[in-house]
């Protein structure tokens, strides 16, 4: 098994991102604040913990989705890593924190702007050293809010 494999954090914090959106939609502050996005407690609640991680090692060594090959510029990583900081950037806003807004929207450009040394002119590639992949299909798929792919 190759390790290690850094998707997790980003995946798990965009989930709890999006059941966070919904907690707000229907007015369920209490439990976003005791558990998801909390004021220091809880290592910031549990949306927070992973965006840290994500923040600091987004250009760590990772395997790639099929445990074969490592890299520190896999397309479906950054990808990912890129929606769900823009989200964060959305419902750090939502919570009324700019100050963590500004950031995960600063380093989700930053990721952003390496992007384009994955297309070749004909594809997206995956990573040098895995050029076609169907990791960019399931990047494009889960990481597509709309807009340019970078």
């Amino acid at each position: 098994w190759c390790r290690p494999q850094t998707d997790g954090p980003g995946l798990r914090a965009l989930t709890l991102i999006n059941f966070g959106f919904h907690l707000l939609n229907t007015g369920d502050t209490d439990y976003i604040k005791q558990n998801l996005w909390t004021d220091g407690a809880n290592n910031g609640g549990a949306i927070r913990h992973d965006l840290e991680w994500v923040m600091q090692n987004w250009q760590s060594n990772s395997c790639d989705l099929w445990e074969e090959v490592q890299s520190k510029d896999f397309f479906w990583n950054r990808f990912n890593f890129k929606n769900t900081l823009f989200q964060a950037g959305r419902f750090a806003q939502a919570m009324g924190d700019m100050d963590a807004a500004k950031s995960y929207n600063d380093t989700a450009n930053q990721i952003a702007a390496t992007l384009d040394s994955h297309y070749t002119g004909t594809f997206i590639k995956e990573e040098d050293n895995r050029q076609i992949d169907g990791a960019v299909i399931c990047a494009l798929n889960d990481g597509y809010t709309g807009g340019s792919v970078d």
